[in-house]
C-alpha cells in the first residue's frame, strides 16, 4: 500500500520538470527580446527585472500546473485506493466527469503555487 501510485507518479513527473525549465527559459528569452526592442523599456530594464522574472515564473507555473494537475489526480486516486493502476484511474476519472474530472481543485492549488514558485524563480 505504501507504494501505490509511485509508478504513475514517476512516469508522469519527469516531463513536468523539463516543461517547467523550458517554459521559464522560453518566456524569459522572449521577454528579454521585447525589452531590448523598445528603447524606453531597455533604458529601464534593471528597474523592473524582478517583475519580468516574477511574470516569467508565473507563466511557467501556470503552464506546468495545467500539465501536472491531471497527473496528480491520477496518482492521488491510485494512492487513495480508488483505482488499482494507471489505466483504470484514467478511465475512471474520465467516466466520472470527463476532462473536468482531471482538473478538480486546480484553481485553489494554482493560487497557492503562483506566489510560491514565482518568488522561488525570481530569487533563483
Amino acid at each position: 500500500r505504501l507504494t501505490y501510485g509511485a509508478g504513475a507518479n514517476f512516469l508522469l513527473s519527469v516531463p513536468n520538470g523539463a516543461l517547467n525549465f523550458s517554459v521559464l527559459e522560453l518566456v524569459r528569452k522572449h521577454m528579454g527580446q521585447l525589452v531590448a526592442s523598445h528603447p524606453y523599456l531597455e533604458e529601464r530594464a534593471e528597474s523592473f527585472s524582478a517583475v519580468l522574472d516574477f511574470v516569467s515564473s508565473a507563466i511557467s507555473t501556470i503552464t506546468c500546473s495545467i500539465v501536472a494537475t491531471p497527473q496528480m489526480m491520477i496518482t492521488d486516486n491510485i494512492m487513495a485506493g480508488n483505482y488499482p493502476n494507471l489505466a483504470s484511474s484514467v478511465q475512471g476519472l474520465y467516466r466520472s466527469g470527463g476532462i473536468k474530472a482531471f482538473y478538480r481543485g486546480w484553481l485553489p492549488g494554482m493560487m497557492g503555487k503562483i506566489p510560491s514558485y514565482a518568488l522561488t524563480w525570481t530569487l533563483f
